[in-house]
């Protein structure tokens, strides 16, 4: 039986069906292409916008900057979360590791940062190492204090802060206008010296919490603290270079990691005692309150100081004597 050839107005039909069909592909091919680019473009500009964001710190303008070029950035707010596999190639030399426990309280993405940068250097040393037959020794220290520590209200760490807060709250206390200003002309807070008038010059101590009769500290006072004399640690660094080598740290172990020495005095004291302490080093009588709805930090920084104790060396100053030494210098 012969096959039936197909009509006319059929093949017609089914050459409008081929070109809709065609149509249709190349539409969605175009709207796929068009996908791809802006996902390849959003790429390149979050690379661009993250790469801008940095807040980089360079040399060039000092007298080695043709020879010693460096370039780095600062693990702060500022810059907030960072990709160490973009800087890698960025040409990154150094990174600033930076805390505060001040004011501001701004950087979400800290603890990361810190522990990423200080996980780097740690693994760089021993790699070092490992590679190259060099000696370095990593040591990881505790919270410092000591003479010519940072005193300024906003940007400083807790003891300074604490000890200069409770100094001016006594003195405000006791009318002692002479050393508000005198310690204002030796360290201006934002721009206030010991010139401005007192109107402002209270406003600005209110501001932090420093009234006439009471202080007002961040947080709950709850959280551990643990603190070393500045000197101690330096005394810790020559102890440790004139007495142990990279081998006596890796020996031992089957896999080489953790081969980095911590250094502080393995006690710690808590905010509220650390403020109570001061108080009485300082002579303050007034109230001290704990503004519980600001933010605590970390709960506890306690090291593990075993492997230094092993090695024979013992920390000698105590947080009571370290801060009636540290006072003293401050008043000077």
């Amino acid at each position: 039986m012969a096959a039936r050839r197909p009509t006319k107005n059929k093949s017609k039909r089914n050459s409008r069906r081929h070109r809709t069909i065609k149509r249709k592909q190349q539409k969605i091919i175009r709207i796929v292409s068009a996908g791809f680019l802006l996902v390849l473009l959003s790429v390149v500009i979050i690379h661009f916008v993250r790469l801008r964001n940095y807040v980089f710190h360079t040399f060039d303008d000092s007298e080695f900057s043709d020879k010693y070029f460096v370039r780095g950035i600062d693990v702060s707010h500022h810059n907030s979360f960072i990709n160490w596999e973009q800087l890698r190639d960025e040409n990154v030399t150094f990174v600033y590791l930076k805390s505060t426990e001040g004011m501001s309280h701004k950087d979400r993405n800290y603890k990361k940062n810190y522990r990423a940068a200080k996980i780097a250097g740690l693994k760089m040393c021993e790699s070092f190492n490992i590679q190259y037959g060099t000696n370095f020794i990593a040591v990881m220290p505790t919270n410092l204090y000591g003479p010519n520590d940072n005193f300024d209200l906003e940007k400083s760490h807790v003891l300074p802060a604490m000890i200069r807060k409770i100094h001016l709250a006594k003195c405000l206390r006791q009318n002692e206008w002479q050393q508000i200003r005198k310690d204002l002309n030796r360290r201006p807070v934002e721009g206030i010296t010991g010139k401005h008038s007192q109107e402002e010059i209270e406003n600005l101590l209110h501001k932090y919490g420093i009234g006439n009769h009471s202080l007002e500290l961040w947080g709950t006072g709850k959280p551990m603290r643990e603190f070393l004399w500045s000197e101690e640690m330096a005394d810790a660094c020559v102890f440790i270079m004139e007495r142990v080598n990279f081998d006596d740290l890796k020996k031992g172990k089957s896999e080489i990691r953790n081969c980095y020495i911590n250094i502080g005095t393995g006690k710690e004291i808590s905010i509220r005692d650390l403020a109570s302490l001061v108080a009485t080093t300082v002579g303050y009588d007034g109230q001290i309150a704990f503004d519980a709805s600001k933010p605590d930090g970390t709960m506890r920084k306690l090291t593990d100081v075993s492997k230094l104790h092993a090695l024979g060396w013992h920390h000698h100053i105590e947080i009571d004597e370290g801060v009636k030494r540290m006072y003293d210098w401050y008043c000077q």
